[in-house]
């Protein structure tokens, strides 16, 4: 082979590489997964200052003016806590802007928007999503800790 063949050679497994990472990363947008950080009195009076009560579970999630698929999060949650609105412990709604509570945002290991962290009545974190939760995912892990 010629000299020249191998620096095409390096670039297209470079870019199957970068699109077997990319596949990855895209199936996991909006997943559900268990979080990992539990209940402290730190987290609940950083969940106090943005309005978490404790009367039922919490739907945290982190926004920006300039986050478009933040919009899309924020009519998810809307829809879900409204379903679950006369629940024993309906939830909390809580749409945190992330530039104005970096505290919080740090505390949550909030790393890219958006992120949705779903809190029980006890300020412990049992849940989170990177990208935007699918509405049933979401109604799924809510309607136990509303009950």
């Amino acid at each position: 082979m010629s000299g020249s063949v191998y620096p095409v050679i390096i670039g297209l497994i470079a870019l199957a590489l970068a699109t077997a990472a990319g596949l990855w990363l895209n199936k996991r947008d909006g997943e559900i997964r268990h979080a990992a950080i539990d209940e402290s009195e730190e987290l609940l009076a950083l969940l106090t200052e943005v309005g978490f009560t404790g009367a039922g579970p919490a739907v945290v999630h982190f926004s920006a003016d300039w986050c478009a698929p933040c919009k899309a999060v924020a009519r998810v949650v809307s829809g879900v806590t409204n379903d679950l609105a006369d629940s024993p412990h309906p939830p909390q709604d809580l749409e945190v802007d992330i530039d104005e509570n970096p505290i919080l945002s740090r505390y949550l290991r909030v790393l890219s928007l958006p992120t949705t962290f779903i809190i029980d009545r006890d300020g412990a974190q049992k849940f989170r999503a990177a990208g935007v939760p699918g509405a049933t995912d979401l109604r799924t892990v809510l309607e136990p800790l509303s009950h």
